[in-house]
């Protein structure tokens, strides 16, 4: 069976991420480190650092539903863009989060559409976080509104 819109959206959100490389005119390579729904920890390794990070998480949360016309499905869904980045000093891994986040939100401005298959993405909001351990961990996560169609039971066709 083939993948839904919301599927594709979210092939077309993963692949895009992973474009947010310095080679790709971004500030930060964490484009590297991309993960969908990942709940388990970012943990030190035995040299105490924490290879994984930077890194870019992203799910969505909720979604709202408005049928339109009787033949079209309207869906809002929360989606979650999540930057982490850790280190020794907190300036030094703010500024890194700064970074990743411009470049999100320059990522997502490539195309809000992603391929034709949405009609809006929109920033709602953001909120940092700095959390300290053994090694200081900071990130920043923003919430964006995605808007997409599909015809009225049928996820499979774009409208």
């Amino acid at each position: 069976m083939p993948p839904t819109v919301w599927q594709q959206i979210l092939s077309a959100i993963d692949a895009r991420l992973k474009t947010i490389l310095v080679a790709n005119h971004y500030q930060t390579d964490a484009g590297n480190n991309v993960f969908y729904w990942r709940t388990t920890d970012f943990r030190q390794d035995e040299d105490g650092t924490l290879p994984d990070l930077p890194a870019i998480k992203y799910f969505e949360t909720t979604e709202e539903n408005e049928t339109l016309n009787m033949a079209i499905e309207s869906n809002t869904v929360a989606l979650n863009i999540e930057v982490l980045a850790g280190g020794s000093d907190d300036a030094t891994v703010k500024a890194v989060l700064d970074q990743m986040y411009a470049d999100v939100l320059k990522c997502v401005g490539v195309d809000e559409t992603w391929g034709g298959l949405a009609l809006l993405t929109e920033m709602k909001a953001h909120e940092v976080k700095m959390e300290r351990e053994e090694l200081l961990m900071g990130s920043i996560l923003t919430t964006f509104e995605l808007l997409y169609r599909h015809r009225r039971w049928d996820p499979f066709t774009a409208a």
